[in-house]
């Protein structure tokens, strides 16, 4: 399919075939599944889902050709987070102050088997189902406001609202998280050494240095303030069970590691979540589509760190960094929250993917070309 779309034109070369064989590879390990599979249908469904990834994951790579583009797909992208996150507030405020409910509200971390924390803001999911996803969906917005061209003020107020709808998501992967995320976006700026100047080798290397130093402070203040320890005791209780059903679900694992149970068999057949993606994906897909997940991922990761490297057009360095941060602040919250059914994951990748074809870097230097010639 892909060679024959390869020979109708120059339209279809602009897809980045390697990401979508990849991505079909979850999907030709899904179908392999179905023969060891208990629950069919929920496969099938799991199915529909991926393809739906891919879906966001083609139209994107063809219909984002120019950097304007994916500028405009930034700011698309950040009103719908900050949209998301204000409907979060309301509820939660509502809720709260008004004895009003509508959509999901949670007044307590938990459950009745893990344990439950009672809480004085109520937990809220906004337009989501799961508030740990929705806590995720809105980690790229607050990146992307950081690099999109606007006044400060309202930089400052979006992410106010973007930050505040993570807060009562009380993801504490999200939390995590986006913090992850900053770091990254402003150890790559620093590392440039301003946002008018190239990337080189030799201040690369002096400002790493210093890098590694502080995150080796950073470790020790974090053992020594026992913030993880801190975070884990606001719900110990479902620490030890999300531990205890990776392991059921890797019982599961060694009886098909090569089909997998099928997407979505795991919590039927154990009522286990592993709450991780990879050893889910590991458990479900099993290794074929693992090994797939992982390539992708981690060919996206090498995309996106050459885009931030290789790239000396300011605007494309800038999207290089952004999309990259929000892709490294997702992938560890696939630590704890399975992220491999997020749509918004896929257009991240779709990003970084678009942003190594050359073929936008080729038009940027036209449209700059033409300019100088008008001129």
């Amino acid at each position: 399919m892909m060679r024959w779309l390869y020979s109708r034109g120059r339209f279809f070369r602009i897809i980045d075939g390697i990401s979508l064989a990849l991505g079909g590879g979850l999907i030709f390990a899904a179908i392999l599944s179905l023969f060891g599979a208990q629950y069919t249908e929920i496969s099938l469904r799991r199915i529909i889902t991926i393809l739906g990834g891919l879906f966001v994951l083609f139209c994107t790579q063809v219909l984002i050709t120019h950097p304007i583009h994916m500028e405009r797909l930034f700011k698309v992208y950040t009103a719908g987070a900050t949209i998301c996150a204000l409907l979060g507030i309301i509820q939660t405020l509502l809720a709260k102050f008004a004895g009003v409910q509508y959509g999901q509200i949670m007044w307590a971390l938990g459950s009745p088997i893990a344990g439950i924390l009672p809480l004085y803001i109520p937990r809220v999911t906004s337009t989501w189902l799961d508030p740990n996803i929705y806590g995720l969906f809105l980690i790229p917005g607050v990146i992307f406001v950081f690099i999109i061209p606007q006044k400060i003020w309202i930089k400052g107020i979006l992410n106010l609202i973007l930050l505040s709808g993570i807060a009562v998501s009380y993801s504490r992967t999200a939390w995590i998280s986006v913090l992850v995320a900053i770091c990254i976006l402003f150890a790559f700026y620093w590392l440039k050494g301003g946002t008018k100047k190239a990337i080189k080798t030799y201040a690369v290397i002096q400002r790493g240095n210093v890098l590694i130093l502080m995150g080796f402070i950073i470790a020790f203040i974090i053992s020594w303030t026992n913030i993880w320890e801190r975070l884990v005791d606001l719900n110990p209780l479902a620490f030890e069970r999300r531990i205890e059903m990776t392991l059921i679900g890797l019982e599961y694992l060694s009886k098909s590691p090569f089909l997998g149970v099928g997407p979505g068999n795991l919590l039927p057949l154990s009522e286990a979540y592993t709450h991780n993606s990879y050893i889910s994906v590991l458990i479900e897909y099993g290794i074929i589509g693992s090994l797939c997940w992982v390539l992708l991922l981690v060919r996206t990761i090498w995309i996106g760190s050459k885009n931030i490297f290789q790239n000396t057009n300011e605007k494309l360095w800038r999207l290089s960094v952004a999309s990259l941060a929000a892709l490294m602040g997702l992938l560890v919250g696939g630590l704890s929250i399975e992220i491999q059914n997020a749509k918004f994951l896929w257009l991240i990748i779709a990003i970084i993917t678009i942003l190594g074809r050359q073929k936008i870097v080729k038009s940027e230097s036209s449209l700059s070309r033409g300019k100088l010639n008008e001129a």
